[in-house]
């Protein structure tokens, strides 16, 4: 099940009045190929190319550890999901006092420390619930761009639209 996360802001600013929501976008590959030496992931949200680890996470869905590097998957036959979690995504506090209130969580925004996460509500439930929110996700097309290179210098490119 994806959930959808509020963080507190990576840098403490006590004029900034917003929170990170983490949106998670989970994408299924196959490497049923013993050719295949590298795998990278080019992730462009708003027109603008994010940077692994510092604007989002890639997580193994299956066992929830973080992936800093393909190179454990590459030899495998079974295909593997990834779960990204983009870390950019602000809304202001007093929305994510609506959504905690909405979502009768017990946790206070107030209680939040420097890489504190709540979690909200499973993902496929807030897109439904929330549908303005995830619209204006909608309105830049976001892509993420799948590369493999094989042993022989061969390289691939598969581009796909990010479903909010």
């Amino acid at each position: 099940m994806k959930l959808l996360l509020l963080q507190a802001m990576k840098k403490k600013n006590p004029l900034k009045d917003s929170v990170d929501i983490h949106f998670p976008n989970e994408f299924n590959l196959s490497l049923q190929s013993r050719d295949i030496i590298s795998l990278n992931i080019y992730y462009f949200i708003n027109k603008k190319t994010l940077m692994n680890v510092s604007d989002y996470e890639i997580l193994d869905k299956k066992n929830k550890s973080v992936i800093l590097s393909f190179e454990p998957y590459l030899s495998s036959k079974d295909p593997i999901t990834i779960v990204i979690n983009e870390r950019n995504h602000l809304i202001s506090k007093k929305k994510a006092k609506e959504l905690l209130l909405k979502y009768n969580t017990s946790q206070k925004l107030e209680n939040l420390k420097f890489g504190d996460t709540i979690k909200l509500v499973n993902y496929k439930r807030f897109r439904n619930e929330n549908t303005s929110m995830i619209n204006d996700l909608k309105k830049v097309e976001d892509s993420i761009y799948f590369r493999v290179t094989l042993n022989n210098g061969k390289v691939f490119v598969k581009g796909e639209k990010i479903n909010w």
